[in-house]
């Protein structure tokens, strides 16, 4: 975000228990938790518990699924690591340049379909 919008990262950080850390970076400031447990127990349950109303809620259930797999130490293993890249191949932008060239057997998983039916209209 940008660090004029500092208050509301710092809001962010108390409504998930004062976990993780700000950074700026010049004109912008970056919010990041990087304990697995700390994802799992602060971060993730609100999101199960108040679902996204958008299609972003499947690249939620992605970086859940990819999270407990950390947890579960899948990452650890090879074919383990290539599912978890799998699923960031399917995220955002992508992969970085990086990533695939390190993981040239790359295939993006599904991206799960949410019903839009649900949604609520404004």
């Amino acid at each position: 975000m940008h660090k004029k919008d500092l208050e509301l990262l710092e809001e962010v950080k108390v409504f998930f228990n004062n976990k993780g850390s700000i950074t700026i970076y010049g004109n912008y400031a970056r919010f990041c938790i990087y304990s697995i447990k700390d994802v799992l127990e602060v971060i993730i349950p609100p999101f199960d518990k108040y679902p996204l109303r958008t299609s972003k809620q499947g690249d939620f259930i992605l970086f859940r699924r990819a999270v407990k797999d950390i947890k579960k130490e899948r990452h650890l293993i090879i074919e383990g690591l290539q599912d978890i890249v799998n699923i960031r191949a399917t995220l955002n932008w992508g992969l970085t340049k990086t990533l695939s060239l390190n993981f040239p057997n790359t295939t993006p998983v599904e991206r799960p379909k949410i019903s839009e039916q649900n949604f609520v209209k404004f």
